[in-house]
């Protein structure tokens, strides 16, 4: 049996006999007229504010079928885009807006002074607790930076911290150290001693941290019994630290998504909605 319905008819009609069902939605997509050259817009063309008054309406009815943590997606080309992200604005508030995406169409349209081959999409969320989902995706990056008005630290990296790519052994400083350069690496203390793929005994790198506070509530939160989750300031959570190659390069493993750019190249000529999947239908 079908999971889901589908609605013909006037969408203001829709809308309210949806909300008169109590029905609540995790999305909308809203895909209005704007074109100068759309009959239904020249018929608004005279009174533009009736025509957002319209589409304001709709807005208001579309928020009230959205859950708290639902979203709401609007198609809109440049004709009316600032207009309708104050509407958007005013009814969802201006907190509360996830994204403005240009998305390249197939065609183009030749103005006066330009040729058009954008249209927009709006992301707007219910409450602060909206937010788009991404697919799961590990992420690495280097603790160290070249900036030079980075503030140049110490931090101890304890006992057992994963090492890769360098074999068992003994180094010094004269082994990692690379001269000359802003993210130079600096044994303190200690030669680093590497055993099963693994510090031997703690060591202290002095150098350049682009993440210190991180690596740092990391190390910290290791030494407890419970190794509670430590995320960035990003919301990632951190999932390791281990050193890389002969400078002993600092790296920190985090939970990454895949998320989406603010440009959308040929999505409107590739993307096709399969009505048969989104309604169960064999």
């Amino acid at each position: 049996m079908a999971k889901h319905k589908l609605y013909v008819g006037d969408n203001t009609t829709v809308l309210d006999k949806l909300i008169l069902e109590g029905i609540k939605v995790d999305m909308i997509y809203i895909d209005p007229t704007f074109h100068a050259n759309n009959k239904f817009f020249k018929k608004y063309r005279d009174d533009e504010k009736e025509w957002l008054t319209l589409l304001m309406y709709k807005l208001q009815k579309s928020r009230i079928l959205l859950k708290d943590d639902g979203l709401i997606f609007i198609s809109i080309g440049d004709d009316q885009v600032c207009k309708l992200k104050l509407v958007c604005d005013k009814i969802f508030g201006e907190r509360n807006k996830i994204a403005m995406m240009a998305v390249k169409t197939p065609n183009q349209t030749e103005g006066k002074n330009v040729i058009k081959n954008t249209e927009y999409l709006l992301i707007y969320g219910n409450s602060e607790k909206s937010e788009l989902s991404h697919p799961a995706k590990r992420q690495e990056g280097r603790c160290t930076t070249g900036r030079e008005g980075q503030t140049i630290q110490t931090i101890v990296i304890p006992r057992g911290t994963r090492v890769e790519k360098v074999p068992d052994g003994e180094y010094t400083n004269d082994d990692i150290l690379k001269t000359g350069g802003n993210e130079d690496i600096e044994l303190v203390g200690a030669p680093i001693v590497v055993k099963n793929g693994k510090l031997h005994r703690a060591i202290k790198l002095r150098c350049r941290w682009s993440c210190p506070n991180d690596v740092r509530n990391f190390i910290s939160a290791q030494k407890e019994e419970s190794k509670k989750t430590v995320r960035n300031k990003y919301g990632k959570e951190i999932l390791e630290l281990y050193l890389k190659g002969k400078r002993s390069q600092p790296w920190l493993v985090k939970e990454g998504f895949d998320k989406p750019t603010t440009f959308i190249d040929g999505y409107i000529s590739k993307g096709k909605n399969n009505l048969t999947d989104v309604m169960c239908i064999s």
